[in-house]
């Protein structure tokens, strides 16, 4: 919020009027302060939301309403707002995802979310844990998954010429915190036979039970792109590789090499005369 002060001289009284409005934002207009009473939206229906998406059960005692929520973005991202974020550390089961995507829809906006959750357990004795689902994370999952469903349902034959709505992106991405896939290099050693086992521990320096997409991310991170970077499997040779950011980078796990030396310095080389980055873990 801003505040402005203004300031009034009638030559008999001075007076000064206090108002509050939305902060100015880079080309947009300024809106008034929103009204402090949210009216007509009710939290006994707030399983309303989710229901009907899991077959009518109650998954869920207390999820926020959805038109809440929606409500509260339309105060923060108004439509129009092409690059907002919006992050709940606390998401549960991704009610405000819900909203992201129902308000999306409805005004063509291109909100992106980021939802938390810590591995919490659901009640054994809860429908939802009955229904398989064991951390309240994975009816999050779920719910996003059934949300976006829904979305392209109701758009089914609509073109965006038809709507004035661009494409939506109904695509998300699920990560867990993790430890790192690769076995850390004790640099404090100075016995030499100490040494000598890190060096045969390291022999193969990846965690066996780590897949390759497990590898792939981390290795993005610690490059420096962002999780939501465009990935896709390309073929070389044969061999599976991962092309991220339209070519910018090529991963390749080692081993799809199987110890062919001059295969893997072949694929360097034409990397190279591409002018494209090539690694190999």
């Amino acid at each position: 919020m801003c505040c402005l002060t203004e300031y009034i001289d009638t030559g008999n009284e001075v007076t000064y009027n206090y108002k509050q409005y939305l902060r100015d934002e880079e080309g947009a207009e300024r809106g008034e302060k929103p009204f402090s009473i949210i009216d007509g939206i009710y939290t006994q229906h707030k399983t309303d939301d989710i229901r009907p998406l899991f077959e009518d059960y109650v998954l869920v005692q207390f999820p926020k309403p959805v038109s809440l929520i929606k409500e509260m973005l339309e105060i923060a991202s108004p439509s129009g707002s092409e690059d907002d974020i919006i992050i709940d550390f606390f998401s549960g089961s991704c009610t405000t995802a819900h909203a992201v995507l129902d308000l999306n829809n409805e005004d063509g906006g291109d909100r992106k979310f980021i939802m938390v959750q810590l591995p919490e357990p659901c009640d054994e004795k809860s429908e939802a844990y009955k229904a398989a689902y064991k951390p309240i994370a994975d009816i999050g999952k779920e719910r996003i998954r059934r949300v976006i469903s829904k979305v392209k349902k109701e758009r089914e034959g609509e073109l965006d010429l038809d709507t004035g709505k661009k494409k939506q992106d109904l695509g998300f991405r699920v990560f867990k915190l993790a430890p790192s896939n690769f076995k850390t290099w004790q640099g404090d050693q100075t016995d030499p036979e100490r040494i000598r086992e890190q060096l045969e521990f390291h022999i193969n320096h990846r965690d066996p039970q780590a897949t390759s997409e497990d590898i792939l991310y981390e290795l993005l991170l610690k490059a420096g792109f962002p999780l939501t970077t465009a990935v896709e499997t390309i073929d070389i040779s044969g061999k599976t590789a991962y092309s991220v950011a339209d070519g910018a980078l090529i991963i390749c796990l080692d081993a799809a090499f199987h110890e062919n030396d001059q295969l893997k310095t072949n694929a360097v080389q034409i990397m190279e005369s591409a002018e494209v980055q090539f690694r190999t873990v």
